[in-house]
């Protein structure tokens, strides 16, 4: 991961982490709001970004949750042929932004290794452009999405990752 100051403009304001945690919290939180058990599979967490910031993948999202993750993967299988590597080129800033949200308590890491959302956190007020309020709509959405999508193995199968 570069350094702050070799980074560009561009790349500092898109991945800087704690407007990357937002996503990371947003996501988490709709996760957890739709399962009957808190709770968002630490692994999972490294798909967030990856699917969030990728234009290409964002503009193919479907209109609601009801559009199950494989018939998505089916119909953009074009798209995950890169998938893997955008998951590990992102690693690094999904680590940090995790870092930030953790050491501010707005995601909790649980004893059993999984990840919740602070229910007291709201970000709704945080003023933010278009984009990046689009953005936060969609990692709401995301976190509904992968919740019906099943466990964590089946994510990643569709997604063509391995652990």
């Amino acid at each position: 991961m570069k350094k702050w100051n070799q980074r560009s403009i561009i790349d500092a304001s898109i991945l800087n982490p704690a407007f990357c945690s937002i996503l990371l919290y947003c996501t988490i939180k709709e996760h957890n709001n739709a399962s009957n058990k808190p709770g968002f599979d630490y692994p999972l967490i490294y798909i967030v970004l990856p699917l969030l910031l990728s234009t290409k993948t964002l503009e193919t999202f479907p209109k609601t949750i009801a559009t199950k993750l494989l018939n998505w993967c089916i119909v953009n299988e074009h798209l995950l042929i890169e998938f893997p590597n955008r998951v590990k080129e992102l690693k690094e800033y999904t680590n940090e932004a995790l870092m930030f949200s953790i050491s501010r308590k707005h995601i909790i890491l649980n004893s059993d290794g999984s990840l919740e959302a602070n229910p007291s956190i709201s970000f709704r007020k945080v003023p933010l452009s278009p984009e990046n309020e689009f953005l936060m709509k969609q990692a709401r959405f995301l976190g509904k999405w992968l919740h019906r999508a099943g466990d964590t193995a089946t994510i990643f199968s569709l997604l063509k990752l391995r652990p």
